[in-house]
């Protein structure tokens, strides 16, 4: 437990150096599932909300919604989804950006000792966006949660949260004379996490998230609800 706490701490003095080169905003998001009892069909999704600032210019909306089935081994999990989002340009007055993408999912749980969760996940996307050729795009993330004053995330406990997550696009050519590149962009997370109950979570965390063309700092507020 000392090693991964000593992690951490390094984990967010770079993300704070960081910061300091770099705008600040914010990204506000409700995750919830739905997984009936002993039923291998569910449902889950999320709201998020991005701007540049804490309060301040929008950046993106976007609303997900999926289907899940639970695999005979409970460590596997699909899903099939739909994605609605709208972008602006960050800085300029420029219209709203629509995208609509339809995702599968393909998601791994894992356990590490006592108490080190782990899950992976794998997202292809099938993206359709105004004005440019339909294009694949895909995504890996890994998440690490780690209960700190119980054995497991269960009432009343603190926990932290590490992620990263990759992007890669499929296809270059979006139309015309654009082009995009291969790697898309990194999302790096980190958080502290408090659950009211295991059906209730609340994180409150820090994102670094990189292009080739620029980078992105922001403060991550969450809450994350399982409803039976």
């Amino acid at each position: 437990m000392n090693r991964l706490l000593l992690f951490f701490f390094l984990l967010i003095q770079l993300t704070y150096t960081n910061a300091q080169n770099n705008d600040l905003g914010a990204w506000y998001g409700y995750f919830w599932n739905y997984s009936p009892n002993e039923k291998k069909v569910g449902f889950q999704g999320d709201i998020q909300y991005r701007n540049p600032e804490i309060l301040g210019d929008r950046v993106q909306f976007l609303a997900r919604a999926s289907a899940t089935y639970q695999l005979k081994n409970p460590k596997l999990k699909l899903a099939l989804g739909y994605t609605n989002i709208s972008s602006w340009q960050y800085g300029i007055n420029y219209p709203k950006i629509g995208e609509h993408n339809i995702y599968e999912d393909f998601f791994i749980k894992q356990k590490t000792g006592s108490q080190l969760n782990i899950l992976h996940r794998v997202r292809l996307e099938q993206r359709f966006r105004p004005n440019e050729n339909f294009r694949n795009r895909v995504r890996y993330q890994i998440v690490f949660t780690y209960p700190l004053n119980n054995n497991s995330i269960t009432e009343n406990t603190w926990y932290l949260a590490l992620f990263d997550e990759v992007f890669f696009n499929m296809e270059k050519d979006i139309g015309g004379v654009s082009e995009v590149d291969t790697f898309d962009r990194n999302r790096l997370y980190l958080a502290v996490g408090y659950a009211v109950k295991p059906e209730l979570k609340f994180q409150f965390g820090f994102m670094a998230e990189s292009t080739r063309i620029f980078s992105m700092n922001l403060l991550q507020f969450s809450l994350i609800h399982q409803i039976h």
